[in-house]
């Protein structure tokens, strides 16, 4: 899945001077990436019964030395996409609705402090956020 995005990213980058090919190939690595994350989430939940594992591309794009501003944005929209999808299937009910969006602000804001900081190395703080 890693693998994968960062070809597409990559693909992407060389192609930022036409508009509409940039637009279109942003648009295939957020499609790719929701349905990899939906791919993720029926995995964890049938193998394991619980949902796991579910910001481990986002944040894995994120610690690298490249970083492109559509990580973090995806990053930021995983935990809602999750929860939105486990309602849908009817394992949460909809009255925590508020817990979904500080879920996402908390993971963000963690994932935004482990990059900045600079005093510890990427291997351990690639790690904190996976390990919640």
């Amino acid at each position: 899945m890693i693998i994968s995005q960062i070809y597409f990213e990559r693909y992407w980058v060389s192609y930022k001077n036409s508009r509409l090919t940039s637009w279109g190939l942003g648009a295939i690595i957020i499609i790719t990436y929701f349905i990899q994350e939906f791919c993720l989430f029926q995995l964890s939940l049938f193998n394991i019964g619980q949902v796991v594992f579910m910001q481990v591309v986002s944040v894995t794009m994120l610690f690298r030395d490249k970083v492109y501003k559509i990580w973090w944005a995806l990053l930021a929209l995983t935990p809602l996409f999750v929860n939105v999808v486990e309602y849908l299937m009817g394992i949460l009910s909809l009255k925590d609705w508020w817990y979904w969006i500080v879920e996402s602000i908390v993971f963000t804001t963690i994932c935004l402090v482990l990059t900045r900081w600079r005093s510890i190395s990427k291997r351990i703080s690639y790690f904190m956020p996976l390990h919640r």
